[in-house]
């Protein structure tokens, strides 16, 4: 995932670099914005991507924390 992720973002530079050279070279307005619209389609779908990972890990999170919530209550009954 997280070569995924870093590979999209390479990508984003490319194309990022390419408006660079398109505005330098004084290419039409319509070419760049369309370039700009591929860079936002982009950054979307890294921003999705990272979005989720996190609730990934966050819902893996919280069932480890029940996990030992449960085993915790399981030994205190067992202790009393």
């Amino acid at each position: 995932m997280e070569k995924d992720i870093t590979a999209r973002l390479r990508n984003i530079i490319g194309q990022l670099e390419g408006i660079v050279r398109l505005r330098d070279s004084g290419v039409a307005c319509e070419q760049q914005l369309t370039q700009l619209k591929a860079v936002r389609a982009g950054v979307s779908a890294v921003m999705q991507k990272i979005i989720e990972q996190e609730l990934a890990q966050c819902t893996k999170l919280a069932e480890r924390k029940a996990v030992t919530a449960k085993l915790f209550a399981e030994l205190v009954s067992h202790t009393s």
